[in-house]
């Protein structure tokens, strides 16, 4: 598809896999201009379009995209979803995103349904690990992802993963290291 009959086709498709398609055929021409028409379709109920969205905001790089990925990443149910959203972020990466990927980091409580996957949490701390700088409650909330024990449960881990804990240690590691004179990482 040519980028222009792509973008007519956005809105007039039935089909949830025409439409992924038409937004795929979007990103590979690099059709700016159709990103008004693809984040509006933010709220489409079929997680394929969802997931063709968030690809496509970390390619276009919309004005309107990180408030889009951001939403994606740490409210949408379906996976896919949530891991283009998170590669998205990672493509237009700026600290902006910090306060998401700190929430997304948080996110262990099983019974109000805010679970999200160890892989969600693993690439939150990689990506604040490439982050300029972080602020004290991202510091602080990665020291308590080392210093509290992996609580084993039916449900699986009752505060986190091994890995989501490494990839926090590694996280402060690389800030150390970008920031040496940095007080509060040395008295840690």
């Amino acid at each position: 598809l040519s980028a222009t009959a792509a973008r007519q086709k956005l809105p007039f498709s039935d089909r949830p896999i025409n439409i992924a398609a038409a937004i795929r055929a979007l990103n590979t021409g690099g059709a700016r201009e159709a990103s008004p028409d693809i984040t509006a379709l933010k709220e489409h109920p079929d997680a394929l379009v969802r997931t063709a969205i968030a690809e496509s905001i970390g390619i276009l790089k919309p004005a309107n995209g990180p408030d889009v990925i951001k939403h994606f990443a740490q409210q949408d149910r379906d996976t896919d979803v949530r891991k283009a959203a998170l590669a998205s972020m990672n493509a237009m990466l700026d600290n902006s995103f910090e306060d998401t990927l700190l929430t997304i980091l948080k996110r262990t409580n099983y019974g109000d349904g805010e679970f999200l996957t160890a892989t969600d949490r693993v690439i939150a701390a990689w990506m604040l690990s490439r982050l300029p700088a972080i602020g004290a409650p991202t510091k602080a909330r990665l020291y308590d992802q080392i210093s509290t024990p992996v609580v084993s449960t039916p449900m699986g881990p009752a505060f986190d993963s091994e890995s989501v804990r490494a990839t926090a240690l590694w996280c402060l590691i690389i800030h150390g290291k970008r920031h040496p004179n940095d007080a509060e990482l040395q008295t840690r």
